[in-house]
């Protein structure tokens, strides 16, 4: 499965539309006039967010804590070469790959990988979500949009920006012969 994550240009606060081909299937916006403001995923933009995405002070890395819809909090913390988090039972490991890849691994199982595009106007990223079927597509999309929001806070905006990717050393290389399910 194919989902598609594009930032919108010329909002106040950062703003998704999440779709799967021609088809919107969420959509996630930035809190505003806040200091630490969360990112809210939702299925239909009238409803309650399905996740909400709250990043924690920290000093170095990203930490951040999403809180499902039925409230249970789901932590995404640095860990074992590269974010590490838990969800019923589960563990979800995000590594950075050459280039602007990232795998995500389902109890060491590759279940999703995305790709970013190299140049952006406005601030407005596209990211290509390849993921299996059957997996937790709204803890992936989560995944990305922390990515997204964490390469906003290290200077990763502005009218033209060109994002040349990741050229150290991979904690687990990119897996090109991986097909989704």
């Amino acid at each position: 499965m194919e989902i598609a994550v594009d930032k919108k240009k010329f909002t106040f606060t950062d703003s998704y539309v999440i779709s799967n081909g021609d088809k919107v299937i969420y959509t996630a916006s930035q809190e505003a006039l806040s200091l630490m403001p969360a990112i809210n995923l939702f299925r239909d933009v009238k409803e309650r967010p399905i996740m909400i995405i709250r990043k924690n002070l920290t000093m170095y890395e990203y930490s951040y804590d999403i809180t499902r819809w039925d409230n249970n909090v789901v932590e995404f913390r640095p860990g074992e070469g590269g974010h590490v988090c838990y969800s019923e039972g589960d563990k979800y490991n995000l590594f950075m790959n050459k280039g602007r890849k990232y795998s995500i691994y389902k109890n060491d199982i590759q279940v999703a990988w995305w790709d970013k595009n190299k140049t952006s106007y406005f601030g407005a990223n596209h990211y290509l979500i390849t993921t299996d079927a059957d997996a937790q597509i709204e803890l992936i999309i989560s995944f990305c949009l922390i990515v997204d929001n964490f390469s906003k806070d290290k200077g990763g905006g502005g009218i033209i920006a060109t994002d040349f990717g990741h050229f150290g050393d991979e904690s687990r290389p990119f897996d090109p012969n991986w097909k989704p399910k």
